[in-house]
């Protein structure tokens, strides 16, 4: 593990030791390719970091681990090829402490491969999900527009964003 230590203007840093962040990212799919990918990557972001009953929620934040995810944590569609980022922030940036988060990071993906998510999770995040698209809520077009650019940019269907319950038929 390669750790670097620096401090952006020191000088107004109260508390070093909370400062540090951790972060893997995993480079993923073309998101043009296959958008019920993209929709499968999101829901399992969701059931790992939405929430207090998520797996990393309990074994890094609720453990005491660290106070909060970094930002960028989750799956990210922003570019043409999507990141799953984990990671962490507010933490003492020591050796030691790094390594046991890692350690906790990969113990935990373990543990999800191992034990899978309970079918109650995985029902409760397709639902919420279902609420979030059916729900009128303020600026709703700008926000449909908001995630079509990202395939009209790189060449995808932006349309697949109305495909929702299609998506979610398939997952079910």
């Amino acid at each position: 593990t390669k750790i670097k230590v620096e401090y952006f203007m020191p000088e107004l840093i109260n508390d070093k030791e909370s400062q540090g962040k951790l972060g893997y990212s995993y480079l993923c799919n073309d998101i043009t390719k296959d958008p019920y990918e993209n929709f499968c990557l999101y829901i399992l972001s969701g059931l790992f970091f939405d929430g207090p009953t998520t797996p990393f929620y309990k074994n890094i934040i609720e453990s005491g681990l660290a106070p909060a995810y970094s930002p960028g944590a989750g799956y990210d569609m922003t570019t043409k090829e999507a990141i799953f980022g984990i990671g962490v922030s507010n933490i003492n940036p020591t050796k030691e402490n790094i390594e046991e988060i890692e350690k906790a990071i990969i113990a935990t993906l373990n543990q999800v491969v191992k034990e899978g998510i309970p079918e109650d999770k995985f029902e409760a995040q397709l639902h919420k999900l279902e609420i979030q698209v059916k729900k009128t809520r303020d600026h709703w077009g700008l926000g449909v527009i908001s995630n079509m650019i990202n395939y009209t940019v790189h060449g995808g269907d932006p349309l697949w964003v109305f495909n929702i319950n299609e998506h979610l038929e398939r997952i079910r």
